[in-house]
């Protein structure tokens, strides 16, 4: 028997029992995929600024990860900025492959690719040749492209900014998207302390606030979050997911009943 279930607490309240240290309040349940549940009906695209949202919808089941089929697609594992990914989308991504120069990771001592035009550090991909990299990235606005076409599936974006995304930049964004589809729904978390009023059709903004959590984990989130291996990883997990799943199935059921 399996039970699946989740708890919100705010770690930051004054509540005693909230405060107390080196008591971890959150577990991690088996959890049941929801690419399953729905009969792999949707697709998730990351599209930004790193690779947070890639990370959070595997973890949690609601992305198949890359070793069960999973495409990947060329913001999955990059830092950039949302404006600069909406820029080359709309651009059709012609100018992709200039302005690349080499950078030294000073902590792994190896060398990435970055694009200094649309500020694109692409830190996953270390030492590869100029012809490799070419390849692979190409590889990959082919799925983004073979995915946006998918018109038997639902369609979510998937965006994480800690830069305050301004409404004609969603709006260019929607647009460009509705020269492919008209189902599709962009999940904006917005982790600046600048709340998000504007609405949009297409567009659910989540005001998440300063990702102070995230940024305690440091340089190695990543590992921490997979493995949820402190409370910090844990909180963060269980405060964006949440979201994620709810947005996700409150899509999913009408558009599931229809197919």
């Amino acid at each position: 028997m399996r039970f699946h279930f989740s708890i919100n607490i705010d770690i930051d309240s004054h509540d005693i029992y909230t405060r107390i240290k080196h008591i971890d309040l959150l577990f991690k349940f088996p959890q049941e995929k929801l690419y399953e549940k729905y009969n792999h009906k949707y697709i998730i695209i990351p599209f930004g600024e790193n690779c947070f949202p890639r990370t959070l919808t595997s973890i949690n089941g609601i992305k198949p990860y890359r070793k069960e089929g999973e495409l990947t697609c060329p913001f999955d594992q990059v830092f950039s900025l949302f404006t600069d990914n909406v820029d080359l989308f709309v651009n059709n991504f012609d100018d992709f492959f200039d302005n690349l120069e080499l950078y030294k990771n000073e902590v792994t001592k190896n060398y990435y690719y970055k694009n200094i035009k649309y500020n694109i550090s692409f830190i996953h991909e270390e030492n590869p040749s100029l012809e490799e990299f070419k390849a692979l990235y190409k590889k990959r606005i082919e799925n983004f492209y073979s995915y946006l076409n998918a018109n038997d599936k639902y369609l979510f974006f998937a965006i994480y900014t800690s830069s305050y995304p301004k409404k004609e930049v969603v709006e260019n964004f929607v647009n460009k998207i509705k020269e492919y589809r008209e189902d599709f729904c962009i999940i904006i978390f917005n982790a600046t302390s600048w709340r998000v009023k504007w609405e949009l059709e297409h567009v659910q903004v989540v005001n998440m606030g300063y990702n102070k959590r995230l940024n305690k984990m440091g340089s190695t989130w990543v590992p921490q979050l997979k493995g949820l291996t402190n409370i910090n990883a844990r909180i963060v997990n269980n405060k964006y997911g949440s979201h994620l799943l709810e947005i996700i199935n409150n899509k999913m059921k009408p558009y599931f009943k229809t197919k």
